[in-house]
């Protein structure tokens, strides 16, 4: 029971045990907010900002139907802008099998033909390769011959325009093979200037604290267990920490699509392919969030197990003596150490802090991974149960 607090000169001071829940609880609090920024930063060093991982999130862009649609428009509409639309329209009335059809439809469908063959696929690697040089150029303030005029970045299109072009040539529209391809190039936005320029120094921070953040907040967390009196509790509280911090990302990524829809790109590009896009790019980001907040609900599970409730006590009471029991057949002895059961409970916050340390600062964090470390910590937990039990074969611990 808590100690009442004392007048001391007419000034109220909280209990040393009130004092100490309030610090911990400050603890994961503290390490619960600095969370999902570990995670972006980690995932904008990692991500966003390497060419390589960059290129292969967007590559099966090339198969997505908004993206075809809007790149197949524009591209349509440059190469209109450079013939006589009569000529066009006569030599569409010739060969196209449908009737009415107008000369842009015609060559929009002919163009989005082009754009599911393996050349396009090729073509749309090189574009996004030179589209996130030069992002990454525009982020950094350094100058690129990448970088548009304007300061914009966008993926250049002048070879897919080209291509187009011959592609039409040699489906009959000859009117097509008297355009300049050094006249085709055409770009396609995926951010403006101004908020590159705004984004600049958050990038730039982010970027250095990529190691420094994670590590602070599985440190806090582990601080946070390390002193607590009572550490059931104070790992329920993680564990809903955890999960705010994994809700509170997933809702920072969605509010982003807002932004990104009417600021970073605007009416310049059409809104299906923007929202195909950002998703794209922002899906491994929102993976991450997602599964910080299944590790969390994990914590909590494994909390209320630790539980001193009927169930829970029974619950490690069985499996602790199934366990136990294959450790000592396995062995041919007790399986079971004094000094891990004199250090039981540092262990386990050792063993959890390290599973949150590895999941925040994880290079390519995927379900597969926080499964993987979800397992491991279990299994480190179970093994520090076994051998902390009470000397004997085939004893149980005592609940």
């Amino acid at each position: 029971m808590l100690a009442r607090s004392r007048d001391n000169g007419g000034v109220s001071r909280k209990p040393p045990r009130a004092r100490f829940r309030k610090t911990v609880a400050l603890l994961v609090i503290t390490a619960t907010a600095i969370t999902p920024v570990a995670i972006a930063a980690v995932w904008l060093r990692e991500e966003l900002l390497n060419t390589d991982r960059y290129v292969a999130t967007v590559t099966p862009l090339a198969s997505n139907q908004a993206i075809i649609t809007a790149v197949s428009d524009q591209i349509a509409t440059r190469l209109l802008d450079q013939v006589d639309a009569s000529v066009v329209e006569k030599e569409v009335g010739v060969l196209s099998p449908l009737l009415g059809a107008t000369a842009h439809g015609y060559v929009q469908q002919a163009i989005e033909r082009l754009l599911g063959t393996t050349q396009f696929k090729q073509l749309w690697v090189i574009v996004n390769t030179q589209a996130h040089e030069a992002l990454v150029a525009a982020l950094e303030g350094k100058r690129s011959s990448l970088v548009a005029p304007d300061g914009s970045v966008d993926l250049d299109l002048s070879n897919m325009v080209a291509a187009a072009r011959d592609a039409l040539v040699a489906h009959g529209l000859t009117i097509f093979e008297k355009v300049d391809p050094n006249e085709l190039g055409h770009r396609f936005t995926i951010a403006r200037p101004d908020t590159l320029r705004k984004g600049r120094q958050a990038v730039s921070v982010l970027r250095k604290l990529a190691i420094a953040l994670p590590v602070a907040a599985a440190v806090l967390y582990g601080l946070a267990l390390l002193i607590s009196r009572e550490r059931r509790r104070t790992l329920l509280r993680t564990g809903v920490g955890l999960a705010v911090a994994g809700i509170l990302g997933i809702a920072a990524v969605l509010a982003g699509r807002w932004f990104y829809l009417h600021d970073v790109v605007g009416t310049q590009v059409p809104a299906d392919a923007a929202r195909a896009f950002y998703n794209t790019v922002f899906r491994t980001l929102r993976l991450a969030y997602e599964i910080t907040c299944i590790a969390g609900i994990g914590v909590v599970l494994v909390a209320i197990v630790a539980g001193p409730s009927r169930s829970a006590t029974r619950i490690r009471a069985t499996t602790l003596s199934t366990a136990g029991g294959l450790a000592d057949t396995a062995v041919g002895d007790s399986a079971t150490s004094s000094w891990v059961a004199a250090n039981k409970s540092t262990l386990r916050t050792v063993a959890v802090v390290l599973g949150l340390l590895v999941l925040l600062a994880a290079h390519h964090q995927t379900l597969r991974l926080g499964v993987e470390i979800a397992i491991v910590v279990l299994l480190v937990l179970g093994l520090i149960e076994i051998l902390a039990r009470p000397h004997g074969r085939g004893r149980s611990a005592v609940p």
